[in-house]
């Protein structure tokens, strides 16, 4: 059970990381400065999300954070007593945790959805040898001010988690 758990704390640390320090660069910086300086910022982001596969990567960080969490903590919960989740440090956890999953859900039904409707237009703007139509344009920019809002949200979230997880062990 120590090897098992050193790697599920390994992998949920190193992928926590990994996905909270993405989305917060992301979600804070990226995001909004592609957003301010469109139509040029277009190929960039195509290129971090096609050829570079940045959904991908993150997605994948995201799922391995949570699984490996909750790994760890379902176990928690069936050995502690019952007092355990009503201390500062078992509050601050689940906290933590309750935040950070609702970060994930924001990004697996509202950010990748809304993403993948942004590279499915542009991918047909791209075919038609013109450039966007008055709609599809209206559309892209849509979507595209929903992934940031989004991320921005998602950034938050994660930060707040990061702190609980961090403050958890000191309490």
């Amino acid at each position: 059970m120590g090897q098992l758990n050193l790697v599920l704390h390994v992998l949920h640390i190193v992928a926590g990381v990994v996905w909270a320090g993405g989305t917060i660069l992301m979600g804070l910086f990226v995001a909004p400065a592609a957003l301010a300086t469109r139509p040029e910022s277009g190929r960039f982001l195509q290129y971090l999300t096609g050829p570079r596969k940045l959904p991908l990567f993150m997605t994948t960080a995201a799922w391995i954070a949570v699984l490996s969490g909750l790994a760890m903590f379902a176990p928690t919960l069936g050995n502690l007593g019952p007092g355990v989740m009503r201390s500062p440090r078992g509050l601050t956890l689940s906290l933590g945790a309750f935040i950070a999953l609702g970060a994930f859900l924001e990004g697996m039904f509202v950010n990748a959805p809304a993403a993948a409707r942004i590279g499915r237009l542009g991918q047909a703007i791209a075919a038609s040898g013109q450039g966007p139509t008055a709609e599809q344009l209206q559309q892209l920019q849509a979507l595209q001010a929903r992934v940031t809002r989004g991320s921005a949200r998602g950034a938050v979230m994660l930060l707040v988690a990061v702190v609980c997880m961090a403050a958890a062990r000191w309490l």
